[in-house]
């Protein structure tokens, strides 16, 4: 029996845009056209099986509440008949095993898989799925097999490279969100010196003249006090001198100092300064 021209597919996925990724990538399919019908939770997921007939079912293991392994059992107890392809984390090899012993005839991991891989994977199920179902007595199986085994190396090998490339991208862009985070920090110390620098320059450059002064007397506040009354001290001193010296001069020595003084110049001319 070969693969149906039209492929009914369940997606089994809490993630909406999840499941809105899948139907777009399956509508783009170029060996058969898929039919895509979604289920928000593990339950409605076995609802769906049990009303309707599916090829194929894609099926994420980590929901809330029943989750993938839950489909599985269920699908075992109520001995309904649909290959079930499994979507896990990267690298979770103990859970592809668990997910194989219930039945599921392939894995996806999630965020490492194309539209490419997605539609091999279901080609691969449903294939899968005939041959146990038919024991290969069917005419078209066994070459059908051999067909979908080849695209399985073909996807696994994909599948391979494709999660090295994401995790080698990973890595990278880790490695610059690090190296831009150590350059923003570095650039803002060197702009937080410089502002400080510059903010320091410019009071320097508008500071008064004798601003020493003031700075000094804030810090000495005593000896500042000191040297102002020792200072008053001389100013009084050098006014009562001053007064008690205009006492005593007489005022026939005020007119002695009014006299003439010769000043010899060159050429034996004479100049006369008269003093008043």
């Amino acid at each position: 029996m070969a693969v149906p021209a039209n492929v009914r597919l369940l997606v089994v996925d809490d993630d909406a845009e999840d499941r809105k990724l899948v139907k777009d990538w399956l509508n783009d399919a170029t060996r058969v056209r898929f039919a895509v019908e979604e289920a928000s939770e593990a339950e409605e997921g076995i609802s769906k099986v049990e009303q309707g007939s599916f090829n194929v079912v894609l099926l994420d293991y980590r929901m809330p509440g029943k989750d993938g392994f839950w489909f599985l059992e269920r699908l075992r107890e109520l001995r309904l008949q649909v290959p079930v392809v499994i979507v896990t984390s990267h690298g979770d090899r103990s859970v592809q095993n668990r997910a194989f012993d219930l039945g599921v005839a392939d894995y996806l991991e999630k965020g490492a898989f194309t539209a490419e891989l997605l539609e091999r994977a279901c080609l691969y199920a449903i294939g899968l799925n005939e041959r146990k179902t038919s024991n290969g007595s069917s005419p078209g199986v066994g070459a059908l097999m051999e067909q979908l085994v080849a695209l399985t190396r073909d996807s696994v090998k994909a599948q391979a490279d494709t999660a090295q490339e994401i995790r080698e991208l990973r890595r990278e862009l880790t490695t610059g969100i690090k190296n831009v985070r150590d350059q923003v920090t570095a650039h803002g110390k060197d702009c937080a010196g410089g502002h400080a620098a510059i903010v320091t320059k410019v009071e320097e450059q508008n500071a008064p003249k004798g601003k020493w002064v003031l700075d000094w007397i804030a810090g000495h506040p005593m000896a500042a006090l000191v040297i102002a009354i020792i200072a008053l001290a001389v100013l009084l001193a050098l006014g009562l001198a001053f007064t008690l010296l205009a006492e005593h001069i007489t005022a026939e020595q005020i007119k002695a100092f009014q006299g003439k003084m010769e000043f010899p110049l060159p050429g034996g001319a004479e100049v006369f300064r008269t003093w008043s």
